[in-house]
């Protein structure tokens, strides 16, 4: 005979009551460390925030010349990765000083422009505008560097070459820069002040409780 209470009294005595302990990632072992940081890479691995690093580089072209309209990159770990920017360059006598105030302690900036500032005093002034033609690359090499103004009969391509060199330069450095910066933030280092921030919490194998 069916007996509604007698059922309701075994479900509710088999029930069990499972407590588990949830750590801050401060609070994990090292492995399990390991865990949580690889589980987050894994999520995270197409959303690093760049958009800092980019602004950086503009201003620091900005600052010896170089007016950036977009950035453009790929990255990190195909042959074919790189950076390249699209705007033009004319030289700026106040380059020097702006470093200087900005970013006094990047030594290969100063580097090239002081390259810049000797084509400028040997030629005279003049200006170059940079594009892209490279589809889908990105690098250094994926850009056309030509003049602003008609002055290829005046200056000769030699120059030309010169300068493109030199802005071809910017773009590895620049490159580099976003490059360590993506690192950073795949870092370990980073992930956990990530984690302290947000008040993550995990279990101990390293697991993220939600």
């Amino acid at each position: 005979m069916y007996n509604g209470h007698n059922i309701k009294n075994n479900l509710e005595n088999s029930m069990r009551e499972i407590t588990q302990t949830i750590y801050t990632i401060n609070e994990l072992s090292d492995d399990a460390k390991a865990v949580a940081h690889q589980n987050w890479l894994d999520i995270n691995a197409e959303f690093n925030d760049l958009g800092f690093a980019t602004d950086d580089i503009i201003e620091l072209g900005n600052c010896i010349g170089i007016n950036i309209d977009k950035v453009l990159y790929t990255g990190f770990c195909s042959q074919g990765d790189g950076l390249c920017f699209t705007g033009d360059y004319e030289y700026k006598p106040t380059w020097n000083a702006n470093l200087e105030g900005y970013a006094p302690m990047a030594e290969q900036l100063f580097e090239l422009g002081q390259a810049l500032e000797k084509v400028y005093k040997e030629h005279g002034a003049f200006s170059v505008d940079v594009s892209h033609i490279g589809g889908n690359y990105y690098h250094e090499n994926s850009v056309d560097i030509d003049y602003v103004d008609d002055l290829a009969e005046q200056l000769g391509y030699d120059v030309l070459r010169e300068v493109s060199v030199i802005l071809r330069q910017f773009m590895q450095y620049s490159y580099r820069l976003l490059e360590a910066e993506q690192e950073y933030q795949s870092s370990l280092e980073y992930f956990m002040e990530s984690s302290l921030d947000n008040e993550y919490e995990y279990y101990q194998n390293g697991r993220q409780y939600f």
